[in-house]
């Protein structure tokens, strides 16, 4: 926190190993703000600062203990554990997934970022293909979108009942809760944004050999141990918007964070 002739200037603090960060760092500054690099046990950070981490970063209770008491954060989730720490240290944490216009433009990126992997580890052209995505929520609702607009042969599976009936106008073929595993091998690319493991070894025996299972969600939908049994190609892939988009993904994190 700096006076400047009266007026509080706010430090910004960026931790820098996420490539999005970078850009952050570099936007904040364009806009004539004080930015700093912020390191964990090296910086010098005052009440009121703001410590910016990555969506993908997810502060463990250590790091949360040593942070400054009342200075704002903004991050990705983050365990009830490490929420108490920041709350009895007067810590304001801004979770940026949890704001719906950043979560929305975060799954389009995500969406580009698919595309642009299929494309660069797939031998077979994407409109000779069937595609496959499990999950109906923001990020599978993002990839059905782009891709049918770009003409691809889309399915897409989900558990949630209401997640179904949009996915209905949304896709060419859809799947209500375990209906896909019967047609699971006429797939030749399968899109996972379901965090959580949920394809069995009987279902897993019915994919193609040829079929490429590109993992987005946060928790892998198979054991990864079984994957020696079986010929298909599984590609986990996380932060695509920081590898593929990470300019973007910046300019809506500022927007973001300059929001809170």
């Amino acid at each position: 926190m700096i006076l400047d002739g009266g007026f509080l200037i706010l430090n910004y603090l960026v931790e820098l190993s996420d490539k999005r960060n970078a850009y952050v760092f570099s936007d904040l500054l364009s806009q004539g703000l004080s930015v700093k690099e912020f390191i964990f046990g090296l910086s010098q950070c005052e009440e009121n600062d703001k410590i910016v981490f990555s969506p993908a970063k997810k502060l463990s209770k250590l790091e949360a203990e040593s942070l400054p008491n009342s200075v704002y954060v903004f991050g990705g989730n983050v365990s009830e554990e490490t929420k108490e720490i920041l709350s009895k240290k007067n810590i304001k944490y801004t979770n940026l997934i949890s704001d719906q216009i950043f979560a929305y433009k975060n799954a389009m990126l995500t969406a580009e970022g698919v595309l642009a992997l299929i494309i660069g580890c797939n031998e077979k052209s994407i409109f000779e293909s069937s595609i496959l995505i499990l999950g109906g929520g923001r990020v599978a609702k993002a990839i059905v979108v782009l891709f049918g607009k770009l003409g691809f042969n889309v399915a897409i599976q989900t558990y949630n009942e209401n997640e179904y009936n949009e996915s209905l106008i949304m896709s060419k073929k859809s799947f209500l809760k375990d209906e896909f595993s019967s047609e699971i091998g006429n797939f030749d690319i399968i899109i996972n944004t379901i965090p959580k493991q949920f394809l069995t070894e009987e279902i897993l025996k019915k994919i193609k050999k040829e079929t490429v299972i590109f993992e987005v969600a946060s928790i892998n939908c198979l054991n990864v141990e079984l994957l020696p049994q079986f010929g298909f190609k599984y590609i986990p892939s996380p932060s695509l918007p920081q590898k593929y988009c990470s300019k973007s993904a910046a300019k809506i994190m500022v927007e973001s964070i300059l929001k809170g």
